[in-house]
C-alpha cells in the first residue's frame, strides 16, 4: 500500500460503477484517494466474516489502482460482483487494505481481463471467476446474474454457480507487472498473492498470454467451464481449492508466449488446472517444488495437477517442473496429469528431478486415448525427466504413464536417472501400444551412488522401438545402465505385450560398468518378438545385458515366436573384472527364427559383417559366461544367423540348451553363408567352453551350417549332446568339437530315435561330425557317440575323431538299431568314419565301435583308424548281423608313423566284400594291427576285394598283424582275385567250408590266402576246415553243358575190394599247420565199376523206376548218381 499511496502517476480514473442491488449497503468508491491514482472502495454489506460489494461496471485503468477496504478485523472474505453486461478489465493494481487480510473474490460472468500491467496486492487469497454466483452452504446465494440484497451469508463461500455461460465469459491474464521479489530475492512479475496464499481463476476459457501468476508456497488453480454446473469451493485456512463435477463440459486453459505459473518456495505450493484442453506454448512454464537454498529435510513440495477432459499439449520448449533445486532440502511434490490425450513436442518437457537433498517427486500421466512425445527441436529434445542430479542426495521419483497409445519420437525421452547419491526412480508404462522411434528412449540409469530404477511396460497390443536420431546418433531404446561412476546396480526392464518389434537399431539394454550388477530384462510377449535391421551406421536391433566388475543381467523371454533378422541380436556379455555374464532364456511357444547376415557394413568401428545372432560372452576378467536356453516349437537359424556362447576370461563359457517340440534347423541357404551355433574358449581363456545340448523331433544342419564347441585356451572344449527323432547334416553342414591348447576336446553325443544322415550332397561338400585335439594341443580329443535307428553317411560326408597334438584322439561309438550306410555315391566321394592321430601327434588315435543290424560301406566309403605320428592307431570294433562292403568300401586301420596299427574286430552274421572292397590293417614301422573277423553265416569276397594286414617297409621293421577268421562258409570266385593276405602275420581260419579261394605261397591273379612277407619272415596260415572238395568243384569253371544221362550210372555200383581210407594231407603254405583236419576226404572209397551187358536197353514206359540211392565217385574222379549193388 505504501508504494500505491506514493505513486505520482496520474491516469484516467478507473471505471468502477456500483449498482443499487445492495440498497443502503451499496458500495462506495472514493476516487483519487489522497490525490493518488487510486480508487478506494468502502461500504458494502457486512455479514460477520463476509463483506459484499456489487457493481454495474468494474474496471481498473492502466496506471491506477483499486483497493477494497476491510472495516473490521473479522472480515475474512470480500466478495465483489459485477451485475452489468461487460467484462472487467484489470489493467492496474487490484488490492485490499484495512483492518484484516481478507480473501478477495472478483465475480463477473462476462469475463475478466488482466492486462500487461495488472497486479494484485491482496493479503489473503484471490479468486477471479466468471461464475453467475457464489453459494454459501444452505444460507443462500450471492448472485451476479440475479442480484438481490445480500441475505444473511455469514459462512465461507462453498460453491461457485455457473448457471449460464456467456460467450465472452473467459479470463485472460497478460500481466507482466513487477510483483516484488521471490523467496530467494529475485525480481519477479505478474499476478501475485501473498506467500502461502491461493490464487484461483475460474471461468470459461482461460488464457495466460505472456503473463505470470505467482503464489509462492500457496495454491494456484485454473478451471474452465463451458456448460452450467456447480464448482465446489473448499476453504481450509489459507488454502482454497476447487472441485469440478466430472459430467460438466469444460472450457480450455492455455499458456502462451512465455507465460508462467509459479508456486515454488520452501515447501508447499500446488498448481491445479481443470479444463477441456490445456495448452502450453512458446516456452510457457508451470513451476513448483522447493527453491534454491530453501527447505528443511522435512519440507514437502506441493503437486502440479492437470485434469483435462480433452488434450493436454506442451510445445516450443514449454515445460512443467516440480523439483527440489540446488542446495534445497525436502521432498518434491508430484506432477499428475489426467487427460484424454497428452502431447509434448519441440523440446517441451516434464521435470520432477532432485537437484538438492531429499527425494524427487513422481510423474503420473493418465491419457485415455494417446500420448505423443516428439523431441524435434534444433538444439535439444524434450520428454519426461525424473532424475537425481550429480550434486543431489536422495532418490528420484517414479514415472507412471497410462494411455491408449504412447508414441515417443525424434529424440524424445522418458528418463529416471540417478547421477548423484540415490536410487533412480522406476518407470511404468501401461498402454494399448507403444511406439518409440528416431532416437527416442526410455531410460532409468545410474552414474552415482545408487541403483538404477526399473522400467516396466505393459501393452495390450504392440511395443515398437525403431530407428535412431540422426543428430545425436542415439538409437531408440529402453535402457537401464550403471555407468562408469556408478556404485550400484542397474535396473530391470520388464515388457508385457502382444507383440514386440525392435527395428533398424531399436534396443533394449541394461549395463553395469563398474561395481554393480546389470539389470535383468524380462519380455512376456503373447505373439511375436521381432528384431530386424540396423542403423545407418551399423548398430543392430538389439536386446542386450552387459557387465563390467559385476554380474550382467539375465534376459528372460516368454512369447509365441521370436524373429531375429537382418542383424537382429540378443546378447549378454561380461567385458572385464569380476562377475558373470547374464543368462538368456527364451520360451517361444511356436518358433524361434534367427536369419540373415548383412555383409561388409560400414559401422563406427569400420566395415564388418553383422549377423543375426543370439550370444553370451565372457570377454575378460573372472566369472562365468551366461547360459542360453531356448524352449520352442521349432528353431531355425539360417542364412548367416548364429547362436554363440564364448569365453575369453578366467571362467567357463556359458552352455547352450535347445528344447524344440518339432524341428531345429541350421541352414546356410543357397549362398551357403556360415550359419552356426558355437561355444568357444579363446586362447586367452582359462575356463572351459560351454556345452551345447539340443533336444528336438528333427534336427537339420545344412549348407555350411556349423555346430561347434571349441577351446584354444587352458580349458576344455564343450560337449555337444543331441537328442532327436532324426538328424540330417547335409551339403556342407558340420558338427565340430575341437581343442587347440591344454584342455581336452569336448564330446559329441547323438541320440536319434529314428535316423541320422550325413550327406555332402551332389557336389560332395565337406560335411562332418568331428572331434579333434589340434596341433600344439596337449589335451585329449573328444569322443563321438551316436545312437540311432539308422545312420547314413554319404557323398563326401565324414565322422572324424582325431588328434594332432600330445593327447589321444577321441573314440567313435555308433549304435544303430537297424542300418548303417556309408556311401560315397556315384562320384565315389570319400565318405569317412575315422579316428586319426596326425603326423605331429604323440598321442594315440581313438577307437571306433560300431553296432548295427546291417552295415553297408560302399562307393569308396570307409571306416578307418589311422595314425601318422608316434602314437598308435585306434582299434575298430564292428558288431552287426550283416556287413556289406562294395565298390571300394573299406574298413581299415593304419599307422604310417612309429606306432602300431589298430586292431579290427568284426562280429557279424554275414560279411560281404565286393568290387575292390577291403578290410585292412597297415603299419609302416610298427606292428601291424590284427584283424579278427567272425561271420556266423558266411564271408563272401568278390571282385578283387580283400582282407589284409601289412607291416613294415624296406627301411622299417615291424611285425605284420594276424588275421583270424571264423566263418561257417568262406566264398570267393577264383578268377576275381579276392585275397586274404597276412603280410608277415599269421592267418588262422575256422570254417565249415571255403570255396573259390585257396592258400598259396604268394599272391596270384586268382583269389588267394597268403601270409608272405617281402621284408621279413612269412606268417603262418592255419585253416581249420572239413573236406568240401565236392562243393569246391562247383566253383570250377564248367565245361560245355553235357547230357545229364552221362551223370547217371545204368548199373549198380560195386564197392572195391581194397580199402584205402588212410591219407595224409598238406594244406596252406609258408609253414606246417599246428593241427590237421580230422575229416576224411570222402565217405567211401571207390573201386571197380561192373560193366553193363550189351543186351541192356533203354528204359521205356512201363519199366520199373529205380531211384539212385547216392552219389558215387569213380576212380577217375567222376561223380555219378546210382545205387549200391546187392550181394
Amino acid at each position: 500500500m505504501v508504494s500505491i499511496f506514493t505513486t505520482k502517476t496520474q491516469a484516467q480514473q478507473s471505471n468502477i460503477v456500483p449498482d443499487n442491488t445492495l440498497g443502503a449497503e451499496s458500495s462506495q468508491v472514493i476516487a483519487n484517494f489522497q490525490k493518488l491514482p487510486i480508487e478506494v472502495i468502502t461500504g458494502g454489506a457486512t455479514r460477520q466474516i463476509n463483506l459484499f460489494h456489487s457493481f454495474q461496471e468494474f474496471n481498473i485503468s492502466e496506471g491506477r489502482a483499486a483497493y477494497f477496504f476491510s472495516p473490521s478485523g473479522d472480515i475474512q472474505n470480500i466478495l465483489a460482483r459485477v451485475t452489468g453486461t461487460n467484462p472487467s478489465g484489470i489493467f492496474g493494481r487490484l488490492g485490499t487494505f484495512g483492518n484484516s487480510s481478507p480473501n478477495l473474490f472478483l465475480i463477473n460472468p462476462n469475463g475478466i481481463v488482466f492486462g500487461q500491467n495488472a497486479s494484485l496486492d491482496v493479503q489473503g487469497s484471490f479468486v477471479g471467476t466468471t461464475a453467475n454466483g457464489v453459494q454459501f452452504g444452505n444460507q443462500g446465494i450471492f448472485s451476479a446474474t440475479n442480484p438481490q440484497a445480500a441475505p444473511l451469508l455469514t459462512i465461507n463461500p462453498s460453491v461457485l454457480l455457473f448457471n449460464q455461460i456467456q460467450a465472452n465469459g473467459g479470463i485472460i491474464n497478460q500481466s507482466q507487472a513487477p510483483a516484488g521479489k521471490n523467496p530467494i530475492g529475485e525480481d519477479v512479475a505478474g499476478l501475485r498473492v501473498a506467500d502461502n496464499k491461493s490464487l484461483l481463476l475460474v471461468g470459461g476459457n482461460i488464457n495466460i498470454d505472456r503473463g505470470s501468476i505467482r503464489a509462492y508456497g500457496g495454491n494456484i488453480e485454473l478451471a474452465g467451464l463451458a456448460a452450467p454446473g456447480n464448482v465446489e469451493l473448499n476453504i481450509a485456512g489459507d488454502n482454497l481449492g476447487l472441485v469440478i463435477p466430472e459430467n460438466v463440459e469444460r472450457a480450455d486453459v492455455s499458456l502462451s508466449n512465455g507465460a508462467e505459473i509459479n508456486v515454488r518456495s520452501a515447501g508447499g505450493g500446488n498448481i491445479k488446472i481443470q479444463a477441456r484442453n490445456v495448452n502450453l506454448a512458446g516456452q510457457s512454464i508451470l513451476r513448483a517444488g522447493i527453491e534454491k537454498g530453501l527447505g528443511t529435510p522435512d519440507s514437502q513440495g506441493g503437486d502440479i495437477t492437470i485434469n483435462a477432459t480433452g488434450q493436454t499439449k506442451l510445445i516450443d520448449s514449454s515445460f512443467i517442473a516440480n523439483v527440489v533445486q540446488e542446495r534445497a532440502f525436502g521432498k518434491a511434490g508430484d506432477i499428475n496429469i489426467k487427460s484424454t490425450s497428452f502431447a509434448l513436442s519441440n523440446g517441451a518437457f516434464l521435470n520432477a528431478s532432485l537437484f538438492g537433498q531429499g527425494n524427487g517427486g513422481n510423474i503420473v500421466i493418465n491419457a485415455r486415448d494417446n500420448i505423443s512425445l516428439d523431441g524435434t527441436v534444433s538444439s535439444l529434445s524434450g520428454g519426461i525427466i525424473n532424475n537425481v542430479a550429480p550434486t543431489a542426495k536422495g532418490n528420484a521419483g517414479n514415472i507412471q504413464i497410462t494411455t491408449g497409445t504412447l508414441k515417443a519420437t525424434n529424440g524424445a525421452f522418458i528418463s529416471s536417472d540417478t547421477l548423484g547419491k540415490g536410487n533412480g526412480g522406476n518407470i511404468q508404462v501401461t498402454t494399448g501400444s507403444l511406439l518409440v522411434t528416431n532416437g527416442a528412449k526410455i531410460s532409468s540409469n545410474t552414474d552415482g551412488v545408487g541403483n538404477g530404477g526399473n522400467i516396466t511396460i505393459n501393452a495390450r497390443d504392440n511395443v515398437t522401438f525403431s530407428g535412431f536420431d540422426s543428430r545425436t546418433k542415439i538409437v531408440s531404446e529402453a535402457s537401464s545402465f550403471a555407468f562408469t561412476n556408478a556404485i550400484g546396480n542397474g535396473g530391470e526392464i520388464r515388457i508385457t505385450a502382444a507383440n514386440l518389434l525392435l527395428k533398424d537399431g531399436g534396443q533394449l539394454a541394461t549395463d553395469t560398468s563398474k561395481q554393480g550388477n546389470g539389470g535383468n530384462i524380462f519380455l512376456d510377449i503373447g505373439n511375436t518378438i521381432t528384431l530386424d535391421g540396423i542403423t545407418d551406421y551399423g548398430l543392430p536391433s538389439l536386446v542386450t545385458t552387459t557387465a563390467k566388475n559385476g554380474n550382467g543381467g539375465n534376459i528372460q523371454i516368454a512369447t509365441g515366436s521370436v524373429f531375429l533378422t537382418n542383424g537382429g541380436t540378443i546378447s549378454s556379455a561380461h567385458l572385464e573384472g569380476k562377475g558373470n555374464s547374464g543368462s538368456i532364456s527364451i520360451n517361444a511357444r511356436d518358433s524361434v527364427i534367427i536369419d540373415g547376415v548383412l555383409e561388409d557394413v560400414t559401422t563406427i568401428i569400420g566395415k564388418r559383417d553383422i549377423h543375426s545372432s543370439l550370444s553370451s560372452s565372457l570377454s575378460g576378467g573372472e566369472g562365468k559366461g551366461g547360459d542360453i536356453e531356448i524352449t520352442t516349437g521349432s528353431l531355425a537359424v539360417t542364412n548367416g544367423g548364429n547362436i554363440s556362447g564364448n569365453t575369453e576370461g578366467q571362467g567357463n563359457g556359458g552352455n547352450i540348451t535347445i528344447n524344440a517340440r518339432d524341428t531345429v534347423t541350421f541352414d546356410g541357404g543357397e549362398n551357403r553363408l556360415l550359419t552356426k551355433i558355437t561355444t568357444f574358449a579363446s586362447s586367452n581363456s582359462t575356463g572351459n567352453a560351454g556345452n551345447i545340448q539340443i533336444n528336438s523331433k528333427e534336427l537339420f544342419v545344412k549348407n555350411n551350417a556349423l555346430l561347434s564347441a571349441f577351446s584354444s585356451g587352458l580349458g576344455n572344449g564343450g560337449d555337444i549332446e543331441i537328442t532327436t527323432g532324426s538328424l540330417a547334416v547335409t551339403n556342407g553342414g558340420n558338427i565340430i568339437v575341437n581343442t587347440l591348447a591344454q584342455g581336452n576336446g569336448g564330446n559329441i553325443t547323438i541320440n536319434a530315435r529314428d535316423a541320422v544322415t550325413f550327406d555332402g550332397g551332389e557336389n560332395g561338400l565337406f560335411t562332418s561330425v568331428n572331434t579333434a585335439a589340434l596341433t600344439n594341443s596337449t589335451g585329449k580329443g573328444g569322443d563321438i557317440a551316436i545312437t540311432t535307428g539308422s545312420l547314413s553317411v554319404t557323398n563326401g560326408a565324414s565322422i572324424n575323431g582325431g588328434t594332432d597334438g600330445r593327447g589321444n584322439g577321441g573314440n567313435i561309438t555308433i549304435n544303430a538299431r537297424d542300418t548303417i550306410t556309408l556311401d560315397g555315391g556315384q562320384n565315389s566321394s570319400p565318405v569317412l568314419v575315422v579316428t586319426n592321430a596326425g603326423s605331429r601327434s604323440t598321442g594315440n588315435g581313438g577307437n571306433i565301435r560300431i553296432n548295427a543290424k546291417e552295415l553297408f560301406v560302399k562307393n569308396s566309403a570307409f571306416f578307418g583308424a589311422f595314425s601318422s605320428g608316434s602314437g598308435n592307431a585306434g582299434d575298430i570294433e564292428i558288431t552287426t548281423d550283416s556287413l556289406f562292403l562294395s565298390n571300394g568300401g573299406q574298413v581299415s586301420t593304419s599307422n604310417l608313423g612309429q606306432g602300431k596299427a589298430g586292431d579290427i574286430n568284426i562280429d557279424s552274421g554275414s560279411t560281404t566284400l565286393n568290387n575292390k572292397s577291403f578290410i585292412a590293417a597297415i603299419t609302416s614301422s610298427g606292428d601291424g594291427g590284427n584283424i579278427n573277423l567272425t561271420a556266423n553265416d558266411r564271408l563272401i569276397l568278390r571282385g578283387g576285394s580283400g582282407i589284409s594286414t601289412t607291416a613294415g617297409t624296406a627301411q622299417s621293421g615291424g611285425d605284420g598283424g594276424n588275421i583270424n577268421i571264423n566263418s561257417r562258409f568262406i566264398v570267393a570266385i577264383p578268377k576275381e582275385n579276392s585275397d586274404i593276405t597276412g603280410t608277415g602275420g599269421n592267418v588262422e581260419i575256422y570254417s565249415q567250408g571255403i570255396f573259390g579261394i585257396e592258400s598259396r605261397p604268394k599272391l596270384t591273379e586268382k583269389s588267394d590266402i597268403t601270409a608272405s612277407s617281402e621284408q621279413g619272415v612269412a606268417g603262418v596260415i592255419n585253416i581249420n576246415v572239413p573236406d568240401t572238395s565236392s562243393i569246391q568243384n562247383s566253383f570250377t569253371e564248367l565245361s560245355p553243358v553235357i547230357d545229364t544221362n552221362s551223370l547217371i550210372a545204368n548199373s549198380c555200383i560195386s564197392r572195391g575190394t581194397k580199402r584205402q581210407e588212410n591219407s595224409f594231407t598238406i594244406t596252406g603254405s609258408g609253414a606246417l599247420p599246428t593241427n590237421r583236419p580230422g575229416v576224411a576226404v570222402s565217405t567211401y572209397t571207390t573201386g571197380e565199376v561192373r560193366g553193363v551187358g550189351t543186351t541192356s536197353r533203354s528204359w521205356k514206359k512201363g519199366d520199373p523206376i529205380i531211384e539212385p540211392q547216392g552219389m558215387y565217385r569213380l576212380d577217375n574222379g567222376q561223380l555219378l548218381l546210382s545205387r549200391e549193388c546187392s550181394d
